[in-house]
């Protein structure tokens, strides 16, 4: 019977599961894509794909909470790149911000 439990997981999960796609200009020009590849391998619950024809990354998020726009954007600044989000971005991913709240 665990395999019930295991599929009620999955399908779980896939309920949650957000895209979301992110237009980095020059992301296509010298090793950036290896470079966004070491960013993504901190973030091991997202799972990604690459265009680099149209400089365009598709994500998938299985847990919004663990994301936030900062953290998206911060990724592809660290490889010297702009992130301009496509669409409307889900209301389950939060803005973020770097300073932390004290009271």
């Amino acid at each position: 019977m665990t395999f019930g439990l295991d599929a009620v997981a999955r399908s779980d999960s896939l309920a949650h599961m957000i895209e979301l796609e992110v237009y980095a200009c020059g992301l296509r020009d010298g090793d950036n894509v290896l470079q966004l590849q070491s960013q993504m391998d901190m973030m091991p619950r997202i799972r990604y794909k690459v265009d680099v024809r149209h400089d365009l990354v598709y994500f998938e998020i299985d847990n919004p909470a663990e994301v936030t726009q900062r953290s998206i954007t911060k990724m592809f600044e660290a490889i010297g790149l702009e992130a301009r989000f496509v669409g409307q971005i889900p209301p389950e991913i939060e803005l973020g911000s770097d300073t932390i709240r004290l009271v």
